[in-house]
């Protein structure tokens, strides 16, 4: 957890990098690639999960009961993926529009706006696509207010 709580802002700040210095079109197509990937590793996933054993492989059960969560999962991550990188492109961009006299001096602000606006669109997707229905709403709204 240590790990993703510093690489997922790492991404949105990647991609305002992404979106200041070569524009809102471009951003959008990293952002359908990375979205390819994932799908990809997570029908990856589902078609591991669905394949027959090996006749020595004991602990299939295991396996699946690790994996079963997996295509709820790749499906809210990338849903979540989808909007909240189109979301911080958006906000960066429209931003960058409204301040267009301002060069760099406004650039640290568009950034971190973008950032929290698409950092809240993926974390409330996410929570809301992966666990509705499994965990109780009210502990749902706790954890997506506390993250």
């Amino acid at each position: 957890m240590p790990g993703s709580t510093i690489l997922f802002p790492l991404v949105f700040v990647f991609n305002d990098i992404l979106t200041e210095v070569y524009g809102y079109a471009r951003s959008r197509r990293v952002i359908w690639t990375g979205l390819a990937c994932q799908a990809f590793a997570a029908g990856t996933f589902i078609i591991l999960d669905k394949l027959p054993p090996a006749p020595f492989w004991v602990y299939q059960e295991a396996y699946h009961r690790l994996l079963g969560f997996v295509p709820r999962f790749a499906f809210a991550g990338l849903v979540a993926y989808f909007c909240g990188e189109f979301a911080n492109s958006f906000v960066l961009s429209k931003m960058k529009y409204w301040h267009q006299g301002a060069r760099g001096r406004k650039l640290s602000w568009r950034f971190v706006a973008s950032t929290l606006v698409g950092e809240a669109v993926d974390s409330t997707i996410f929570i809301i696509a992966a666990f509705g229905g499994v965990i109780p709403w009210s502990n749902l709204f706790k954890t997506m207010v506390t993250l």
